[in-house]
């Protein structure tokens, strides 16, 4: 396995806050020239987690709201010229269904839990 270069968060060790390119033979800086480096197996978990930190709540959070948003842009797209052609009294049965769908699915997003890990989103009308 290959050695990767890292610094830990503090001296017990347990996080990874940064790592270094190359190794103790590129680079024979002595490891202890910083404070609390090392070397550790790049498929160590603590370099995993450093490379792929675990997405936090905040982040679950943030990502949902945003794909919320981007879903309700779509749906507004989809409604705005049916409730026109509805308002100008040029609607079709099927321009009325359509725009029927897609507000009830555009209600369907705004309501979905935001907080769940794994957010269900309804799917768009056809």
């Amino acid at each position: 396995m290959t050695q990767t270069y890292v610094q830990f968060q503090d001296e017990a060790r347990d996080k990874v806050v940064a790592i270094f390119p190359g190794t103790m033979e590129d680079d024979p800086q002595p490891l202890d020239a910083y404070p609390v480096q090392g070397m550790l197996d790049g498929s160590d978990e603590l370099v995993l987690n450093y490379l792929n930190p675990p997405i936090t709540p905040e982040m679950e959070l943030a990502n949902n709201t945003a794909t919320r948003n981007s879903l309700l842009s779509i749906a507004t797209l989809a409604i705005n010229p049916l409730q026109d052609a509805v308002d100008l009294d040029d609607a079709t049965d099927a321009d009325i269904a359509l725009l029927k769908k897609w507000k009830q699915y555009r209600v369907a997003v705004n309501r979905a839990d935001l907080n769940l890990p794994n957010v269900i989103w309804p799917v768009p009308p056809v």
